[in-house]
């Protein structure tokens, strides 16, 4: 199970605020849904967490977007 955290706030214009703070039985649901909660992913970290161990298995400023 994955978790989304970030130090900004995470919003959507089609997603529902809940979905920011859901647990995602999969890393890519995670990721995706975590990429739409911030403006700049690039910019603004936003982070996918392994719910039991609670190590970051994704950030946003660590990767390149196309």
């Amino acid at each position: 199970m994955y978790r989304i955290e970030s130090d900004v706030e995470l919003s959507s214009d089609w997603l529902p605020p809940e979905a920011f703070s859901t647990l995602y039985a999969s890393q890519p649901a995670a990721v995706a849904t975590a990429i739409e909660g911030v403006g700049a992913p690039e910019v603004d970290e936003v982070r996918v967490v392994d719910a039991a161990t609670g190590q970051v298995v994704w950030g946003s400023t660590e990767h390149a977007f196309e």
